[in-house]
C-alpha cells in the first residue's frame, strides 16, 4: 500500500507543469491571426478559443502573469469588436444610425484591444504590429 503511494505521488511530482510562459506565447501568437482581416465570425471563434487557453495556461515569470491579463482583456476587447462588426453587417442594413453607432463601439474595442495586445506583446517579447487597422 504504501508502495503504491509512493508511486503516484513520484508520478504526480514528475508529471510536467501545465504551461509555461512558451505555451503562453504560443498561445498569443496564435490568437493573433484574429486581429488580421477575414471573416468575422471564424476570427470570433479563434479569439474565443484563444482566451480559453490563456485562462488555463499559467504563467512562470512575473512578466508572464502580467502579460496573459493584458492578453487575455486584449482579446476580451477584440471579441466584442468582432461581435460589434457582425452587428453591423447583419443587422445594421438601412439603418444608418444604429450602423454609425455599431462602427464607432467597434473601433473604440479594436483600439483598447490594440493597446492591451501591443502591452502582452511587450511582456512576453512578441512583435504585434497593426490590430484590425489599429
Amino acid at each position: 500500500m504504501k508502495l503504491t503511494l509512493a508511486c503516484a505521488a513520484a508520478l504526480l511530482l514528475a508529471a510536467p507543469a501545465s504551461a509555461s510562459d512558451k505555451t503562453l506565447r504560443d498561445s498569443f501568437r496564435t490568437g493573433l491571426a484574429a486581429t488580421h482581416p477575414g471573416e468575422f465570425h471564424a476570427r470570433a471563434r479563434l479569439v474565443t478559443r484563444t482566451i480559453e487557453r490563456l485562462r488555463h495556461d499559467h504563467a512562470t515569470t512575473s512578466a508572464g502573469w502580467t502579460a496573459r491579463g493584458l492578453a487575455i482583456g486584449g482579446y476580451l476587447w477584440a471579441l466584442w469588436g468582432l461581435r460589434a462588426q457582425i452587428a453591423f453587417v447583419e443587422h445594421d442594413s438601412g439603418e444608418v444610425a444604429m450602423a454609425a453607432r455599431d462602427a464607432a463601439h467597434a473601433d473604440r474595442c479594436w483600439i483598447r484591444a490594440a493597446a492591451r495586445l501591443r502591452a502582452a506583446g511587450k511582456a512576453l517579447g512578441v512583435p504585434v504590429g497593426l490590430v484590425n487597422g489599429f
